[in-house]
């Protein structure tokens, strides 16, 4: 992989981040693609011959969101249940936004290298 490669992925990944982002509503499947696409490029970013700087910012992205383990919370019913679910819709988009941001500045620093 090279670096003109390198920011391609990172621009569809921004892209991606756009789509599930659009709709202010992030599912838990879209945050799972996410998460695979993204160890996925780590892979080929691990194995490739990338200056060892540009491989480390790269293996650093995490997309730092975990839903808790009673999410559906069917124990709970009014206007806390909406508050809560409400707060973890925000969670998720944030998470989204600061991946987003990540990838943003790595696009623009790759660029310069290259």
């Amino acid at each position: 992989m090279n670096l003109k490669k390198c920011t391609d992925y990172l621009n569809f990944l921004i892209q991606e981040c756009d789509r599930h982002l659009y709709d202010n509503q992030v599912s838990e499947d879209e945050v799972q693609q996410l998460k695979i696409a993204l160890q996925r490029f780590q892979g080929t970013v691990k194995e490739s011959e990338l200056p060892s700087d540009v491989k480390k910012d790269l293996l650093d992205l995490r997309l730092d969101f975990t839903l808790p383990a009673n999410k559906d919370a069917k124990y709970l019913f009014g206007l806390f249940s909406k508050v809560r679910n409400y707060r973890w819709e925000e969670k998720k988009n944030f998470a989204l936004e600061s991946l987003k941001a990540k990838l943003s500045h790595l696009v623009v620093k790759l660029k310069l290298k290259s």
